[in-house]
């Protein structure tokens, strides 16, 4: 099937969930049509008004066009909140789709940065709430006069679609020139931009050859050339916008000459103009969406994360012996990495700049795989196992606590939907997180709002660490999640994360001294070698460990 890009795409993605909410978006489309056949007879109204003046034609007008204004509030209203409803739901399909087919790698590669979900969406939001319907009430509309115009007055009819045809014409080609003239402009400008910072940090090598007078020389003709490109995209725009007003004049004139039908013929044109002056404006908007659409569609084609084997058979009891045999990847480098982490035991995993120590934690989660080797979780290959299976007999904090919006009690139930509010209750106990928890106003029932945060850093990772205990997983990933605490919440924490990884294995990445001093173990890799294994006590004594250089140049 071919690919898909720019409008088609964007369409094609905001569809689906414009269909959930059918009866809005029928309720505009029946709004559109009415208010469009209002629009289009509005001149004969005008005309009956005043050809001769008259109460009942003013009352008439009047009527019509306060009618008209409360169809275009409700079709908004409609609108807004059917496209504020789809981008919301086109969100969550967009965040699923990361979740499940995105590796850790990718936001850090800008594959998939924050403006795709907020920008991007609301621009396909604003395409179905605002500019699609703007723009079809302006053609429509136009092509409706022409309707009752041609039943009505032939001759107006004529005057009115030749003054828009031109209109629209004049207007679009002299734009364009205008967007050719801003672009250059905008690299004059960005030209004149980097010579300034150039020549700025040159100072000293100016001072030195003397050439101050053909540094500013340099200077001044980049500044001309920038404000004269500036200068004629400005003249090219006005001239523009002169054109637009003498045809539209122009039109009119002929209007106000056009004997018995004057009125009529003015009302007609004005409207016309009016028109496609709105149509030309949301037409302009429609590369953006074509953008963000092409954009979205890219990223819903991207799948970087593995997927469910063809035959995958679920895991059996799972203990949490962990064996890494021969791991292999180019990126980062993995050369035949080989270890394994006894049910029970805590092992912290460390390397130069923490890619290894992540693509290890990435495989277990099967968020990524390695080029050659195997993961077993107590003898078992999790590559042969679906994914969501391997996850749900892992228990993860990150430094992140990601409690996303809701109540304290969801944001803990999250770890094992089917608990019970005492499992919940008991397992913020656990976390040292009930005691402050149920001084909230609220309680468990407190809202979770990252716009007003009414809970501390360490407050909400102790609430992560609840999730976790919920969960009840035999194995632990701790990624980072006892780094950066504040010192008055840091003993909190820890404790918290020990009574997390009592009885359970737990692999621990972290840069924090006391986190990785409080492992059984320590894995250091190098080079994509496992070059350091054993208890960080006895690491730490040898003057010649990586560990001990390592604690020597955080201070520890």
């Amino acid at each position: 099937m071919p690919r898909r890009g720019g409008l088609t795409a964007a369409v094609d993605l905001i569809d689906p969930h414009l269909r959930t909410h059918r009866w809005s978006v029928l309720g505009a489309g029946v709004l559109l049509v009415l208010g469009i056949w209002m629009l289009a007879v509005t001149p004969l109204a005008l005309d009956h008004a005043l050809q001769p003046p008259t109460r009942d034609g003013a009352l008439l007008l009047g009527g019509l066009l306060a009618l008209y204004g409360l169809v275009a509030a409700l079709r908004t209203a409609l609108l807004e909140r059917a496209g504020a409803r789809a981008a919301t739901d086109l969100r969550g399909r967009l965040l699923q789709h990361l979740h499940r087919h995105g590796s850790p790698e990718d936001r850090a590669e800008g594959t998939m940065p924050p403006t795709r979900f907020t920008a991007d969406v609301a621009t396909l939001r604003d395409l179905v709430a605002g500019t699609g319907p703007c723009l079809a009430t302006g053609v429509l509309t136009l092509m409706a006069l022409l309707v009752v115009l041609v039943l009505n007055a032939p001759m107006t009819a004529l005057l009115v679609g030749v003054t828009a045809a031109v209109y629209t014409l004049v207007v679009l080609l002299g734009r364009r020139r205008v967007a050719a003239r801003e672009q250059r402009a905008a690299a004059e400008e960005r030209t004149l931009t980097d010579l300034t910072q150039e020549l700025l940090d040159a100072r000293g090598t100016i001072r030195a050859y003397a050439l101050e007078d053909p540094a500013s020389e340099g200077l001044a003709a980049a500044g001309r050339r920038a404000g004269a490109a500036r200068a004629s995209a400005r003249r090219a725009r006005a001239l523009v916008d002169l054109a637009a007003t003498v045809i539209a004049v122009a039109a009119a004139v002929t209007a106000l000459l056009s004997g018995t039908d004057r009125v009529l013929a003015l009302g007609a044109v004005t409207l016309a103009v009016l028109l496609m002056h709105r149509a030309i404006g949301h037409l302009e908007e429609l590369p953006a969406a074509a953008s963000a659409g092409t954009r979205l569609r890219d990223l819903l084609d991207h799948s970087s994360g593995v997927a469910d084997p063809a035959e995958a058979r679920e895991l059996d009891q799972v203990r949490g012996e962990i064996t890494l045999q021969s791991l292999t990847a180019d990126d980062p480098l993995l050369d035949g990495l080989t270890a394994t982490v006894p049910a029970g035991q805590h092992v912290a995993l460390l390397d130069r700049d923490g890619r290894e120590s992540a693509a290890l934690l990435a495989y277990l989660m099967r968020s990524a795989a390695p080029e050659y080797g195997t993961v077993l979780l107590d003898g078992q290959d999790i590559a042969g196992a679906p994914v969501a299976d391997v996850r749900a007999h892992l228990a993860v904090v990150e430094r992140e606590p990601a409690l996303l919006t809701g109540t304290v009690r969801e944001a803990i139930r999250a770890g094992r939907p089917e608990a019970t509010d005492d499992e919940v209750t008991r397992a913020a106990r656990g976390a040292r997180a009930d005691g402050f928890i149920v001084m909230l106003a609220g309680g468990y029932d407190t809202m979770i709002d990252p716009r007003d945060p009414v809970l501390t850093d360490g407050q909400l990772r102790r609430i992560a660490i609840a999730r976790a205990l919920l969960r009840d997983a035999p194995v632990v990933l701790l990624d980072r999640a006892g780094d950066d605490v504040a010192p008055a919440e840091q003993a909190e924490v820890q404790h918290a994360l020990q009574v997390l990884m009592t009885g359970r294995t737990a692999l621990v990445r972290s840069r924090e001294a006391h986190c990785v001093l409080a492992a059984d173990r320590v894995l250091w890799i190098d080079g994509g070698e496992l070059v350091e294994d054993g208890a960080p006590q006895v690491l730490a004594e040898d003057p010649d460990s990586w560990l001990s250089a390592w604690l020597e140049h955080r201070g520890a």
